[in-house]
């Protein structure tokens, strides 16, 4: 079969997948592997998908949503190729991408064609430009706003933050309005635009689009979506307690993470033995900062003479990153 082309002239792409990985690949392949200055084009990417919340190439996914409401309602959480803020994604709202030679890069040119209640992100290459926004026809915005909600206290990160805003849907300013008609109205205006004739239906898989599999795979991994992550750090403060649960003194405890794996951890005062404490570091530095953790702190604690301050800072440990990961 032979791969998708639109060949010398300007298009207009409706997906056909409602899965995020494989649009944001189609996204990614286009940009890509066409040539869009030398012969002059500009290509409408149109798409809607499932629930999933989408962070922006340079964002932490543990401050910009709930990552535990996300894994127990069924909501995708996926790290796009652009920059900007946050979305959140169902099949009330609308996608598009402005695919232009970065010449022709024009971001107010491309709102006109859309109304209210946008986000917008763009990723500007050598040659080729995408201009990346979501329209919000008629979300489901309990969900949106669950899935966005946090108040982490004590992460100082140096990741891009969204700007938190209200949003509103398009239904509630035109009760008729549908995402289909946004479709139809959207691509009639692109067509008078462009000069565009046809709407190209398409399904995002190997035959049509050569490695766009391999795209879609790098898109879902844990190793993207979470070890892209830039460099923060979590601090926090806990009581101790003496044996009749008399408050005695704090220890604060701040951990480094970049790309989503520890590099240090400090306790202030240093209340473990030297030789404790080596230890714990040794054992948990490099390791994924998520709950699976547990399984080093137990090698750890297993080898510890002061089982009982061990197993204190080893709980403190599993609080905050349960903290930060909910």
């Amino acid at each position: 079969m032979k791969s998708f082309s639109i060949d010398s002239h300007n298009g207009i792409i409706l997906s056909q997948s409602h899965d995020i990985f494989e649009n944001l690949a189609l996204e990614d392949w286009l940009y890509t592997n066409y040539d869009l200055t030398s012969k002059d084009l500009s290509v409408l990417l149109m798409w809607y998908n499932g629930p999933s919340v989408v962070i922006g190439r340079h964002q932490n996914p543990w401050i910009e949503c709930s990552v535990d409401f996300c894994n127990s309602n069924n909501i995708n959480i996926a790290r796009r190729n652009s920059g900007g803020g946050t979305v959140y994604h169902d099949f009330g709202n609308l996608n598009f991408s402005f695919l232009t030679p970065r010449i022709k890069y024009d971001r107010k040119k491309n709102l006109e064609l859309i109304c209210e209640s946008i986000r917008t992100a763009s990723k500007l290459g050598r040659n080729n430009a995408y201009h990346h926004c979501t329209v919000l026809v008629n979300v489901d915005q309990t969900k949106l706003r669950q899935s966005l909600f946090r108040n982490l206290k004590g992460v100082e990160s140096k990741a891009t933050s969204s700007l938190r805003a209200e949003v509103m849907n398009l239904k509630l300013l035109c009760p008729d309005i549908d995402t289909i008609k946004v479709i139809e109205a959207v691509s009639n205006y692109y067509k008078q635009l462009h000069g565009v004739e046809n709407v190209f239906c398409v399904t995002p898989n190997e035959d049509l689009f050569p490695g766009i599999n391999k795209i879609k795979s790098q898109l879902k991994c844990w190793e993207w979506c979470f070890g892209h992550t830039p460099r923060f750090s979590v601090t926090k403060s806990f009581q101790l307690f003496d044996k009749s649960r008399k408050p005695i003194s704090k220890v604060e405890i701040m951990m480094n993470v970049n790309k989503a794996k520890i590099e240090s951890i400090s306790l202030n005062p240093q209340i473990l033995k030297k030789e404790n404490f080596n230890a714990l570091s040794e054992c948990i530095i490099k390791t994924p900062f998520t709950i699976e953790i547990h399984d080093s702190l137990a090698k750890w604690m297993h080898h510890c003479d002061d089982k009982i301050m061990c197993q204190i800072i080893k709980s403190y440990i599993l609080e905050i990153i349960q903290d930060v990961c909910r």
